[in-house]
């Protein structure tokens, strides 16, 4: 088996990925970008951790560490996606990693705008939609109520912005960086919102299932439930297939729709693993590990999934903070939860340093 090596942030979704590869491949490398400590680095399943500043030493690491053994990467953020897709040519003869063919390609679907384009091209529905930069007039945007982000995910992160008319729009563009581009798009109707995790290989594509979004907080689902596909669902695995071969892209990914009460409208996909795959991993379908093993030309199907619900306990305890939700029904939710991102009784360790380490940065900050 080759070095398996996780490149995230301080984040749940890294932490997903260590426990679907170290389930069944047992320790592996992990690399941590943009932080100096993390409750992260504390599972049991991590053998060695880098700590790294920034992409650029993202870059230098690469260079002493290139061996034709390929090492297997996975990417658990955009930028650690956009940083091997601007480099492909120069370290594909050296790694293995989410890839479309070429240089440059991935980063080009990370536009947000260019998404919703192919989205609308492959059959999916799709929201009015526009880009601008701060010194843009926006005048001739009307689909009010909108919601406004950052066009390229690696750039702007999750913040997200809401405007009922051109005037708050207007302001709210001008805010921005100068040079940041913001996509403004219709706000759609939000009966649920759903995501598709997945995995397309060269040769075939795998969305066992969908994950329901209860709760979310800045962008990230923090309380679910995986579902079995239905027609509608089904159909959006077709799209979302014809969208992916469209780009050449190979690897983990996921795409978020909404349900607007009569049909799924496309919103976004994510050229990267999506943290909801730990949900589905726990609900009978690896995907990280599927990964691996379509590397190493082993061919793996998916068992069917169980229907369960998942929490990331410390993200979604927000809502209580803000009496979202009451403490009993968040108890009630917690312990029918049967994914939870930071418990797991057989790696215990990453919680506790969790907890801790929120202690510690809010002492810090008073």
């Amino acid at each position: 088996m080759r070095k398996i090596i996780i490149i995230g942030t301080s984040h749940h979704n890294t932490l997903s990925v260590i426990r679907c590869i170290g389930e069944v491949f047992g320790q592996v490398n992990l690399i941590l970008i943009a932080c100096a400590k993390s409750y992260v680095a504390k599972s049991k399943y991590v053998h060695s951790t880098i700590y790294l500043k920034d992409t650029e030493a993202l870059y230098q690491w690469t260079e002493i560490n290139k061996t034709y053994e390929k090492s297997i990467i996975i990417s658990c953020s955009d930028g650690v996606s956009q940083f091997f897709d601007m480099h492909y040519e120069e370290l594909c003869p050296y790694y293995e990693f989410f890839n479309a063919g070429a240089n440059g390609i991935v980063t080009k679907y990370m536009n947000k705008q260019k998404q919703v384009e192919l989205a609308k091209e492959v059959g999916f529905i799709t929201p009015a939609s526009a880009c601008y930069t701060n010194m843009d007039d926006v005048s001739a945007f009307s689909a009010f109520p909108c919601v406004v982000k950052p066009l390229q995910s690696y750039v702007g992160g999750k913040h997200i912005w809401y405007c009922s008319n051109s005037i708050e729009l207007q302001n709210i563009v001008r805010s921005v960086p100068i040079g940041t581009q913001v996509q403004v798009q219709e706000l759609i109707e939000n009966k649920h919102e759903i995501v598709l995790p997945g995995l397309i290989t060269k040769n075939d594509i795998f969305i066992p299932g969908y994950i329901l979004k209860h709760r979310d907080f800045l962008g990230g689902t923090t309380y679910s439930s995986v579902k079995k596909h239905n027609p509608q669902t089904e159909q959006l695995v077709a799209y979302s297939a014809k969208m992916l071969r469209k780009i050449g892209y190979v690897g983990l990914f996921g795409v978020e729709a909404i349900f607007n009460g009569e049909k799924y409208v496309f919103i976004e996909l994510n050229l990267r693993n999506d943290a909801t795959c730990y949900s589905l991993a726990v609900a009978g379908v690896n995907l990280p590990a599927m990964y691996v093993y379509s590397i190493e030309k082993k061919i793996v199907r998916p068992n069917s999934i169980t229907e369960i619900t998942s929490m990331v306990e410390n993200k979604d305890f927000s809502h209580v903070i803000r009496r979202e939700i009451g403490l009993i029904q968040w108890i009630k939710d917690f312990k029918n939860a049967q994914c939870k991102y930071l418990y797991n009784k057989y790696d215990k360790a990453p919680l506790f340093a969790c907890i801790i380490e929120q202690i510690t940065n809010k002492i810090i900050h008073k």
